[in-house]
């Protein structure tokens, strides 16, 4: 079953509007127009996650679940099986009259065959079945041994002993739970702790401390991957390590869950470029741990590749990969920011449209470019770098030339500027007002910078359109009933116009009311009835 099934968020323009809608109901048929039955119910699933190329056994829990439903996956790479549904306990009386039975969640127990090179990440599970289709519940692949955290280990003595590289999932399970692991490591061996909680949902805020053989602390982690913990260490001496975790704010419980990937593991810690054009050959630059001779990579991106954000991954010779790492396909030419370039007499002379991979390289450094523009010309400037996991707060400045005091001189005569348009990232639209040369600068709101600030500037002409979200996961409608959604659009670049939904596709007994999103609405309820006979 393809991924696009339950796709709830789609781009379009004025002309394609009219199959957008389409596409929003037909969802809606094929993710379950059925009968009044209840749906399955996902609630756990067990184990959680295995390395690839094994073949384990999986625990489904839930409602309403039955070994004849189809197993539908987000990703390619896994093959599944159901053996057989848990034998559930069951109850009864001694003669006539009485039944009974009792509440439980039925289990299915199914065998999954992971490919060998089935992708790196998190896979939707859901169960389809002609009752409607289930939540999704995640599971995980990764490229490492795995193995269960065994309590207790909240000492040094009872900490869990670990043959390295592997992942471990545990459970930081009470406010007082604390877990502790050791492994042996040679010395100079550069050690990689990755804690992965707060990235697949977890409401653990882990912390971390690493103990030489000698039992002193010599680095520690509250933040590395946003919440989630991270150590890079070069070891002095060889001997036994102590791993320490506990939540930062000593809360815990049956969900705080967390994957601990941990060992000399590849890891990318910078990718530049960020991006580039589709259709074009690229050379990359690459950094990071234990990735051994790699530090550049060539690109051939295909003239039809999808636009948007990629994971990049380098695969060592040893057969492990890194961690994924944003990469960009672009429609524009692209280009990369030229040093110096913080005074107005040096700005980078660029041409329109354009996406600039930059770096503010050091503390108060001002990236500036300049461009050449005719009367009433319209651009989107926009800032990206938290999507990229910079550490930039990007200032963007849109200004035009003006003769200084000084004989000679050029100053700045600042016509827009913007710091958070979106989230942490910087949106400029601008009509200039005069034919002529204009300049753009880029900055770190608080003046900081380093190897860990790139950014991707764009600038490009408006674009009018709209997104839409319907709220619907899984929507279902009985005969004789009403399905309501809500319908959400997104205004882009200005685009004000009026949206009307319909579809002419729907079987026979099903009605979908009239809607209109007019001018300055955001959102609309839209209706789908189905007839007693549909």
């Amino acid at each position: 079953m393809p991924d696009t099934l339950f796709c709830k968020q789609t781009k379009t323009r004025h002309k394609q509007k009219q199959f957008l809608i389409q596409i929003v109901l037909i969802l809606f048929m094929a993710a379950g127009i059925v009968h009044a039955q209840v749906a399955p119910q996902l609630t756990s699933i067990s184990p959680r996650a295995a390395q690839r190329g094994q073949t384990i056994e999986i625990t489904l829990a839930g409602k309403n679940v039955n070994e004849n439903a189809e197993i539908w996956f987000s990703k390619t790479g896994i093959k599944a099986e159901i053996k057989q549904k848990s034998p559930a306990a069951t109850v009864r009386f001694n003669g006539s009259g009485i039944s009974g039975n009792i509440p439980n969640d039925p289990r299915l127990v199914l065998s999954f065959e992971i490919a060998p090179d089935a992708p790196l990440g998190n896979h939707q599970i859901r169960l389809i079945t002609p009752n409607g289709v289930s939540n999704p519940q995640n599971f995980i692949v990764g490229n490492l041994p795995e193995i269960k955290e065994q309590e207790p280990n909240t000492t040094p003595t009872e900490a869990n002993m670990l043959e390295l590289p592997v992942t471990v999932n545990g459970t930081v399970s009470s406010i007082d739970d604390v877990d502790m692991y050791r492994f042996k490591l040679r010395k100079g061996a550069r050690l990689i702790c990755d804690i992965n909680a707060q990235r697949m949902g977890s409401p653990l805020d882990s912390y971390i401390e690493l103990f030489d053989p000698s039992g002193t602390e010599v680095v520690k982690s509250g933040d590395g991957n946003g919440l989630d913990s991270f150590i890079d260490y070069t070891t002095q001496q060889e001997g036994e390590y102590t791993l320490y975790l506990r939540d930062i704010r000593f809360q815990g419980g049956g969900n705080y869950l967390y994957r601990l990937s941990i060992g000399e593991l590849p890891y990318l810690q910078s990718v530049f470029p960020l991006g580039g054009k589709r259709g074009a050959a690229n050379n990359v630059n690459v950094a990071g741990a234990n990735l051994g001779s790699v530090n550049a990579i060539q690109l051939d991106i295909s003239p039809d590749a999808s636009l948007g954000i990629r994971e990049l991954r380098v695969s060592t010779p040893n057969g492990l990969e890194t961690n994924p790492y944003p990469f960009a396909i672009g429609e524009f030419n692209e280009a990369n920011e030229t040093e110096p370039n913080d005074a107005l007499t040096k700005e980078n002379k660029i041409g329109t449209p354009i996406t600039v991979n930059g770096k503010i390289e050091k503390a108060g450094d001002v990236d500036r470019y300049s461009i050449k523009v005719e009367k009433g010309t319209s651009f989107v400037f926009e800032v990206k770098s938290r999507e990229f996991r910079s550490k930039l707060d990007p200032v963007l400045t849109i200004y035009s030339h003006k003769k200084g005091e000084a004989e000679g001189s050029v100053e700045e005569q600042v016509l827009r500027v913007n710091d958070d348009a979106s989230g942490v990232d910087a949106i400029v639209a601008f009509t200039f007002p005069e034919a002529g040369d204009y300049g753009i600068s880029v900055r770190d709101l608080n003046s900081a910078g380093g190897a860990g600030y790139p950014y991707r500037l764009t600038i490009r002409p408006l674009n009018p359109g709209f997104r839409l979200n319907v709220s619907a996961d899984n929507p279902r409608i009985s005969r004789g009933g009403t399905l309501m959604l809500t319908v959400s659009a997104a205004r882009v670049d200005g685009f004000n116009g009026a949206l009307r939904f319909y579809s002419p596709d729907l079987p026979k007994g099903f009605v979908v009311s009239p809607t209109i999103l007019y001018a300055g609405q955001n959102q609309a309820l839209l209706t789908i009835t189905a007839t007693a006979d549909a």
